[in-house]
This record gives structure tokens, sequence and C-alpha cells, in this order.
């Protein structure tokens, strides 16, 4: 079937092609635009913990408490020398927080 003297076919990849390239074209203007979305971040931050007295710090000093909390423990359950085991665990830590809160935020 052609439509104004173009395959469907062919018009389908067009679009396809032109929708990809808008995307990366957007993908690099979102990551030039570095100070709008880095205000946007800290305001989002200053916005969530406004009442808090230690404010976006908060997630940092729990992740630290949690460590320190679990390190030892674990790491004598599991047989390991603390200086290894606290860096695998804050690190782990870490990263489960991340996407912890990726997921929750994502909703």
């Amino acid at each position: 079937m052609q439509i104004n003297g173009v395959a469907s076919g062919e018009r389908i990849i067009s679009l396809r092609k032109d929708n990809l390239w808008l995307a990366v074209e957007d993908l690099i203007d979102s990551f030039a635009s570095f100070n709008l979305w880095s205000m946007l971040a800290w305001q989002e931050i200053l916005q969530r913990y406004r009442r808090s007295v230690i404010g976006p710090f908060w997630l940092t000093l729990s992740a630290g408490v949690m460590v320190a909390a679990m390190g030892p423990l674990y790491g004598k359950l599991f047989g390991q020398t603390l200086d290894t085991y606290f860096a695998y665990l804050a690190r782990s830590i870490v990263v489960w927080q991340l996407v912890s809160e990726t997921i929750w935020d994502s909703c």
C-alpha cells in the first residue's frame, strides 16, 4: 500500500529514524543544560528535607550508621577482616539505596 507515493513500510522505518534522532537530540540538549537540572535537583532536595534539622545529609548519616552497626557484626559472622568488609558493605548499601530510591521515586 502506498501513501503519497511512499510505501507504508518505508514510512514506518523513516518515522523510527526520525524519532531516534529526536531522542538523541533531546539527550544532547539535556546534558547541555546542566545548570537547569542541577538547580531543579537541588530544589527538590531542599523541599524534601525543609523541616529536618540535618537536611539533605540525612541519607548519608543513616547509611553511615547502618554500616557502622552492621559492619562488625556481619564481618564476624562471615569470618572476614573488617577493613575489607566495611568497604564492601558501604558500597553495597550505597548502591542499594540508589536503586531503591530510584524505583520508589519513579512511581
